[in-house]
């Protein structure tokens, strides 16, 4: 096996390539070919901002999906709307199943002082303790 396989969409020509490990998954997690092909031509993509783009199904992307495809693909949608796809470098990753929401902005923002509640109780709960290592306080 080379590493990678080659996955055609029914119409339009639209063609991904996925991994071992992405076709691998999409036999371990059960996954329809026909409910891959909707999620890639159709799926909301979203920078992880690591790199790679996640592909979820969306409202949007269930209102295509009616207008263009069968109604086995858009049963198939509506009852696995949790399903994701990892592309990178047009190549699938991974695929699966959330569990969680998804995080819509991974972006650092939220890390620099002053941003978000974790963060604010962390530095408070620093600031109120002093350290000393050596006979030097460090606060």
């Amino acid at each position: 096996m080379s590493g990678s396989m080659h996955f055609s969409t029914q119409t339009e020509g639209v063609a991904a390539t996925l991994s071992a490990h992405a076709s691998l998954r999409v036999q371990q997690r059960g996954m329809n070919s026909l409910l891959l092909d909707c999620l890639l031509r159709y799926g909301h993509y979203s920078h992880d901002h690591l790199g790679a783009e996640v592909v979820t199904l969306d409202s949007s992307a269930l209102r295509q999906i009616a207008r263009n495809e069968c109604a086995e693909a858009l049963r198939l949608a509506s009852e696995t709307r949790s399903a994701y796809a990892v592309v990178a470098h047009g190549q699938v990753v991974t695929v699966g199943y959330r569990f969680r929401k998804v995080l819509r902005d991974r972006s650092l923002s939220d890390a620099r002082q002053g941003r978000g509640r974790k963060l604010l109780r962390l530095n408070a709960k620093a600031q109120a303790t002093s350290l000393t290592y050596c006979g030097l306080t460090l606060h």
